[in-house]
């Protein structure tokens, strides 16, 4: 079946039907995948690559809880195991849920680490996979195929990644979308069915993968609909009758204006149907005011592609001068991971002229050049140097879902799948030229040439592996606790991401809800809520004693009471304030934090190491009083008059939280004084 009018090399065979080239494609890519993360197969088991501590252990931390989800028979997109006792939803959080049931048996069978590995390894091996094929029905050769898969697999972008984001390496679902959509306009009976049913399903899981991925394929989708009306138009104006000349997707046929509508809906239905659930948790959450769903207009400028980027040599490329083998930690201004790779760059260029009277090469670079182009934010930017000069982001940030884009420098990845289909093309060109006399080694050696230079430019090196690093007083209690029930750690880790990371991989280990977390979207804990019953373990020394505060009983006089009626069990003293590396605990802190724990406790440690102490909470077998106080926003610092405290208004109201472990009726009695004239009071429940 001939897919283009691309005229092949003399000399030039097609690949035809059967499994050995696409079996030696995927042991191709699955080489070079162990080669770009080496040393991960060394320590599968052991270590996983990354220098972004904190992405790197919430993406362990994704793999777990899905684990843990799955065994519930819960939803995985709903988690109370972080900001412990209220939990939080994890739809806009990028928990990669197609990842994570990739990594499943790894997990269960060799642990977290060989499930991370896992996932490393199949993301490539899959991507160069998906582009080969989508390469495939335009070249219908091997070798220019597998090189087009490597253009789209394996760059600075899909390396960068290894810091430590697996959602964002996840890029394999947008070549083997872009395949089944295309044949999908060239198929006919069940086997369109099936290919639109595929184009749907890979739709679905690009969005559990990274709602990044998402819109670009409805980006490419749109396009490719657009370019296809237009050539409808064009044929119905010029040539009425013009007949099928070729099966291809780009072909103008007496059904495209009924296809036009019919693809997408039946796509767009076959998406949502499969995606239901999560698509309407998104949209419960969208205005949830706890979570940051809208981007940072600063942050969304700061992470738009500068124009050099795309032409900057990764800073971490072995063969550079002071290269670091960090680019998590040595991350520069301009986001060199960005670059498009000269000689990537330059073959498909060769493809898209040598090519240029092909069908859909027209579609092909018009689409690159509108993601690149996308990709440069909402404003130009040279050298980091903001021009002033408006792009055509500009017009899209403010649409609702398009509001949510933190990071527009991620649309290279668009850019770089329709550069893979051109390179191609230029490869089959270039490979052409050596095997006019049919001798495969004059084929062997300018591919295995054209590959050395692909891989030559990119950031190739021994990547950059930290231990996981989890306290040993957490693995000890692991084996010798069975007691459910949530943890307490402090001090409190309310919007540090690494700590909220670190704390979240030693979860993987204990096992125990707690209150940290660290998500994909800022999150607003109830937890630090102006009257929240835990305000007062978060800054210990700043809480008044009982005998300098207005209200009486006060919350932060009765720790067990809390603990207790929250079920937590465990609390957890850190020696740092913020992990590994950082300053020690003031010892007023410390002190102050001990204070609660023997309140708590009754008892010294369960389990210790340098690192932290782990206590045990008491069950309190105390009646419980009728309510407690906490005096929330709005109150000066108390003060003192005759001996008996008082506190001013700060800005003309004031917050009195009331705690009640059950239903209760009681009386309140306040007392206030109005200096210089009277005042009006006003008493507003809830």
């Amino acid at each position: 079946m001939t897919t283009s009018n691309l005229t092949l090399p003399r000399g030039a065979t097609s690949v035809g039907p059967g499994w050995v080239p696409h079996a030696w494609a995927l042991l191709g890519y699955f080489v070079l995948a162990l080669l770009v993360t080496y040393p991960a197969a060394i320590h599968f088991t052991g270590a996983v690559p990354g220098d972004l501590i904190a992405d790197r252990d919430q993406n362990l931390w994704n793999l777990w809880w899905v684990r843990e989800a799955i065994g519930r028979l819960s939803n995985p997109f709903h988690t109370d195991m972080l900001y412990y006792p209220y939990g939080t939803d994890l739809y806009y959080h990028t928990l990669g849920l197609p990842q994570a049931l990739l990594a499943l048996l790894p997990q269960m069978a060799f642990g977290l680490p060989a499930a991370y590995n896992t996932v490393l390894l199949v993301s490539f091996t899959l991507s160069g996979y998906g582009a080969f094929r989508l390469a495939l029905m335009y070249t219908e050769k091997a070798l220019p195929a597998f090189l087009g898969g490597v253009v789209f697999a394996f760059t600075p972008y899909t390396l960068d990644a290894l810091k430590g984001q697996l959602e964002v390496l996840s890029v394999q679902w947008l070549p083997f979308y872009a395949e089944a959509w295309l044949r999908s306009w060239q198929a006919e009976g069940k086997r369109r069915a099936a290919l639109l049913f595929l184009a749907g399903l890979f739709l679905a899981l690009a969005a559990l993968s990274s709602l990044y991925y998402a819109l670009y394929l409805l980006l490419f989708t749109a396009a490719h609909v657009a370019y296809m009306a237009f050539k409808t138009y064009r044929a119905s104006r010029t040539n009425p009758g013009e007949a099928e000349q070729a099966d291809s997707p780009w072909t103008v046929k007496p059904t495209n204006a009924r296809n036009l509508v019919l693809t997408p809906v039946a796509v767009g239905a076959v998406s949502l149907l499969l995606l239901a659930p999560f698509a309407a948790g998104l949209l419960r959450d969208r205005n949830n005011p706890r979570l940051e769903v809208r981007a940072d207009p600063a942050h969304r400028l700061a992470h738009s592609a500068d124009l050099l980027s795309f032409f900057a040599p990764p800073h971490d490329h072995p063969l550079l001068p002071q290269a670091s083998n960090r680019p998590g930690v040595d991350e520069p201004p301009l986001h060199d991971y960005l670059s498009l790779g000269y000689a990537a760059l330059l073959l498909s260029v060769v493809g898209a002229w040598t090519a240029r009277k092909s069908p859909g090469v027209k579609f092909w670079v018009g689409l690159a050049l509108l993601a690149l182009l996308l990709s440069m934010g909402p404003q130009l930017q040279v050298g980091r140097h903001l021009t002033g000069v408006p792009l055509p982001f500009r017009l899209l940030e403010p649409l609702p879902g398009l509001d949510a884009i933190a990071k527009p420098e991620r649309l290279v990845v668009l850019a770089r799948l329709c550069m893979g289909v051109l390179a191609a093309w230029g490869a089959a060109r270039l490979l052409g030229r050596f095997r006019r006399d049919g001798s495969k080694l004059r084929a062997a050696l300018p591919f295995t040439a054209v590959l050395a230079l692909l891989l030559l430019e990119l950031p190739i090196h021994p990547r950059y592996e930290e231990p996981l690093a989890v306290p040993s007083a957490f693995t000890t209690m692991a084996s010798n606790t069975t007691e459910a029930g949530g943890m307490m750690e402090v001090p409190f880790a309310t919007q540090q991401a690494q700590t909220g990371g670190e704390r979240m991989l030693a979860q993987t280990v204990h096992g125990h809800p707690i209150m940290a977390g660290y998500l994909s979207r800022n999150y607003n804990s109830p937890i630090i809520d102006s009257c929240s019953p835990f305000w007062g373990f978060i800054s210990p020394r700043d809480v008044p004693s009982p005998a300098d505060e207005i209200a009486s009983p006060l919350v932060t006089a009765n720790p067990l009471l809390i603990f207790n009626f929250y079920n937590i069990k465990y609390l957890a003293l850190y020696s740092r304030y913020a992990g590994p590396g950082s300053a020690l605990l003031d010892p007023k802190d410390r002190q102050a934090y001990s204070v609660i724990a023997g309140q708590v406790s009754g008892a010294g440690p369960l389990f210790k190491d340098p690192d932290v102490e782990v206590y045990g909470v008491r069950d309190d077998k105390t009646p419980v009083p009728g309510a407690l106080f906490h005096i929330g926003a709005g109150w000066y610092k108390p003060e003192k008059v005759l001996g008996l405290p008082f506190r001013w208004v700060n800005g003309g109201a004031g917050t009195l939280c009331v705690f009640s472990p059950r239903p209760i009726t009681g009386t309140l009695m306040l007392e206030g004084t109005a200096y210089g004239q009277d005042q009006p009071v006003t008493l507003m429940q809830g």
